[in-house]
């Protein structure tokens, strides 16, 4: 069994980066993306404690209900993919899109653990269109309703049903429904 040796992460000369201890106990390099030991329980543990928006909202809205309310809204065939647009962030969390956007290397290694995740569970290398529209389609409503501070216009119509958040534990179990329900 690995020890870690710092706070700072276990180091593996075999393995490029230093690596972080999951939820459930394993230790997980995200500079260096294995697909077998990405762990699904990990995943929705993380992102349904994660809060959306940076926190910058009313209340807590977690980013593994914003995850499975883009995957309801997507066809049977993207569904998966749109559970798990977010799913790197579990591992390396997320940052505001403005600040994302500025910062080359971050968006690679978002990218490169998106593709081993998406990997994993034999889903395309790029996300599909249409869960990229749900995405946007899913934010916006959760600008309407969540953010009354909000002055932001966005050029996409949220949805006609409002928003009501889910509590960080039932978000983690719809995570994990949706997710057992299409890998069965």
């Amino acid at each position: 069994m690995n020890t870690v040796k710092d706070i700072n992460g276990f180091k593996d000369k075999a393995r490029k980066g230093r690596a972080i201890i999951t939820y459930t106990g394993a230790i997980f390099w995200p500079l260096d993306p294995v697909a077998e030991e990405v762990n699904i329980n990990d995943i929705a543990h993380s992102l349904s404690m994660q809060c959306r928006w940076n926190g910058h909202i009313d209340r807590f809205m977690s980013v593994a209900e914003h995850c499975v309310r883009v995957a309801a809204l997507c066809s049977k065939k993207n569904r998966l993919a749109g559970l798990l647009h977010d799913s790197a962030e579990a591992y390396i969390a997320d940052l505001p899109a403005p600040i994302k956007m500025e910062l080359e290397e971050y968006k690679n290694i978002e990218n490169v653990l998106l593709k081993c995740i998406f990997a994993k569970y034999n889903l395309p290398k790029k996300l599909p269109e249409e869960v990229e529209k749900y995405d946007l389609i899913v934010r916006a409503t959760e600008a309407r309703d969540l953010m009354s501070h909000n002055k932001i216009k966005f050029n996409i119509k949220p949805l006609k049903s409002k928003i009501e958040p889910w509590t960080q534990l039932q978000s983690e179990k719809m995570f994990l429904d949706v997710f057992h329900a299409l890998v069965k």
